[in-house]
């Protein structure tokens, strides 16, 4: 069985932000979460019956599960509550077990002692399992946050870099901007990306994108037959059908923002195969209307407020915890609207359009897309410098008559999907000029050496 215990997220990514640990801990921390920054979301295992046999017993070694040379054991009291967590999340068990003796050494500390007997199991209710969703959709956001101030901090290479730094990240406040020359950031983004990060998280995206509302419907169904008990609530089947959606919507924007932050990172860019394996995930998201997963019969709720912010510490809201003090704090409002919010919805996917056709013009050469937007057309008589705009200058008409428009966010979208579209298609085009030069000459060869031909076409099936 491989390896299925790691760091909680929130933990790694306040140790980012605010640098309350010596060097030497902090890199250790990391190096011993390499395989869970490589593997990204897939670290993540579905339900297997290894897994489901080993919490079945009590006081099983699987020190082979984790990163260091302890030992870690099953509870027979949190081996009921695993199952139904593993149900719900769709989750391995043995992941599941760890999400849940987190959970409940952090909002139930009155059963951490008694955890360690043999008596009554740790029931969970209805509210209790939708923390818990939430908590582990927030362990997996903040990963990729993780990643992302990773790739932000590390040492740039030598050719001007244009990217932004992803929203919600301050790099004046965080530990690795204050040493950004550590040698240890370098070495371990080298290691993520030879060991091909960059496949793996479009891998890890293109499982968002095929996740559409039938998916999820599905495993709703699947759901009901699982936890019957607590599928009967209506209101708990719409708050999990809600957050499910959310969190894909969300989940893909952290990872569209991990393959921008990759690619202007990179002094050398994506291989070709990567580059076209993701523009053809993002071309059939297109074609499938993969983003629109608005059409459902569980939405029951009211207008609320914004949720807290997914990245949230018990430390920054001053509260304890301890090491594994790391998950979302359950409201006590789960089941109403306060977190699970249908007028976000369609903002998130208008996040994940602008940050994919972002992603394609990062793909193609985004420092000349970006020098395109301040162009300004040439005084009469003179020649502009094509090869320092995209395309050899192709879209500067275009640019120039959407200058005449008034200038919004969408404009701009609009004239990067555009320059990005002709860029695409430029190959085609290049394939149908060569085929139709090819067929032109072919033509002419049949008209004048027609005879030859048809006696070579003879020799080919008799000496075949």
């Amino acid at each position: 069985m491989d390896r299925r215990y790691w760091s909680p997220s929130s933990d790694l990514l306040y140790i980012l932000k605010r640098g309350n640990l010596t060097l030497s801990v902090v890199q250790s921390k990391f190096d011993n979460n390499f395989n869970f920054f490589l593997e990204n979301v897939s670290f993540y295992k579905s339900p297997n019956p290894d897994s489901a046999k080993a919490i079945e017993g009590e006081g099983i070694d699987v020190s082979n599960l984790v990163d260091n040379n302890g030992k870690f054991k099953f509870s027979k009291r949190l081996k009921s509550s695993a199952s139904k967590v593993s149900k719900l999340l769709q989750l391995d068990e043995v992941q599941s077990y760890i999400i849940v003796d987190r959970w409940c050494a952090v909002y139930k500390p009155s059963s951490e002692d008694a955890t360690k007997s043999l008596s009554d199991s740790v029931n969970l209710t209805s509210n209790d399992l939708l923390s818990i969703l939430n908590s582990y959709h927030n362990d997996r956001n903040n990963q990729l946050k993780c990643l992302q101030l990773l790739l932000l901090q590390a040492p740039k290479p030598k050719c001007p870099s244009t990217s932004l730094p992803p929203p919600g990240f301050s790099a004046a406040n965080s530990a690795a901007a204050q040493d950004s020359d550590r040698p240890w950031i370098q070495n371990f983004t080298d290691r993520l990306r030879q060991d091909h990060l960059h496949t793996r998280l479009t891998a890890s995206l293109q499982d968002t994108l095929r996740t559409d509302g039938d998916v999820l419907r599905k495993r709703l169904e699947k759901l009901t037959v699982d936890l019957p008990q607590e599928s009967s609530d209506l209101n708990w089947i719409s708050a999990v059908h809600m957050r499910l959606r959310q969190q894909l919507l969300v989940e893909r924007i952290e990872l569209l923002k991990c393959l921008i932050l990759l690619n202007e990172s990179s002094s050398r860019g994506p291989c070709p195969e990567d580059v076209s394996t993701l523009l053809g995930c993002l071309a059939d998201s297109v074609s499938s209307s993969s983003f629109s997963l608005l059409s459902s019969p569980f939405s029951p709720f009211s207008p609320s407020p914004l949720s807290p912010r997914l990245d949230e510490h018990p430390m920054d809201r001053g509260e304890g915890g301890g090491d594994e003090g790391s998950l979302a704090s359950p409201s006590p409002l789960l089941l109403s609207s306060d977190q699970l919010i249908p007028q976000r919805l369609p903002l998130l996917e208008a996040a994940g359009e602008h940050l994919a056709c972002l992603l394609v013009l990062s793909l193609l050469d985004l420092p000349k897309f970006i020098r395109l937007g301040k162009f300004q057309p040439p005084p009469l008589g003179t020649t502009s410098p094509d090869h320092a705009l995209p395309l050899g200058g192709k879209t500067v008409e275009i640019h120039n008559k959407i200058l005449d428009l008034p200038t919004s966010a969408a404009t701009a979208t609009l004239l990067l999907t555009w320059a990005a579209c002709v860029r695409l298609m430029e190959p085609y085009d290049t394939r149908f000029s060569e085929t139709t030069g090819r067929g032109e000459r072919n033509g002419s060869g049949e008209r004048n050496g027609g005879s030859g031909e048809r006696n070579g076409g003879s020799g080919e099936r008799n000496g075949g």
